[in-house]
């Protein structure tokens, strides 16, 4: 019986996750478990790279793929505030195991820590669709705040 424990890995996503990442854009199903754009056209995930690296020479956002046992099953981008430079904001998204089994927790966790340590952000917002319960309690549990905007278009912290 092999007991090695599988590891996952963040890395800059790059021009070899075109493959992958296109398959899980082109998923419809992932609208349920991602904030994520969806590209849905053939080249739409090299579109993507091509900016993401265009942009990251920039200081535009860090594109991170999470692999385990090598397959695609997460994307994060950290896009920072232009204004600022010290905020944030998060799109990702994570394959569905991960939410259904609690590791997303950790991998979240993990993008949070680079994006403080290693990007220098001192605040980080995402989103996350209401019905997503196992998001917002995975965002919750790494130290996110809920908030709504009203019907006053202002933003409103839940309790």
């Amino acid at each position: 019986m092999n007991n090695r424990r599988i590891q996952p890995r963040l890395e800059p996503l790059e021009w070899r996750h075109a493959h992958d990442f296109q398959r899980v854009v082109n998923d419809p199903a992932m609208t349920e478990w991602s904030n994520m754009p969806h590209v849905y056209f053939s080249n739409g995930a090299q579109s993507l790279i091509q900016r993401s690296l265009h942009q990251a020479r920039k200081d535009g956002p860090q594109i991170l793929a999470l692999y385990i046992e090598e397959n695609l099953s997460g994307v994060f981008s950290i896009q920072r505030d232009s204004v600022t430079g010290e905020i944030g904001h998060l799109l990702f998204w994570i394959e569905p195991t991960c939410w259904k089994s609690g590791k997303s927790i950790a991998y979240l966790n993990d993008v949070v820590i680079f994006a403080m340590q290693d990007l220098g952000l001192n605040q980080l917002f995402t989103c996350s669709n209401e019905r997503n319960t196992l998001c917002i309690l995975a965002l919750e549990s790494v130290g996110f705040e809920q908030i709504r905007r009203q019907k006053s278009g202002k933003p409103g912290v839940l309790p």
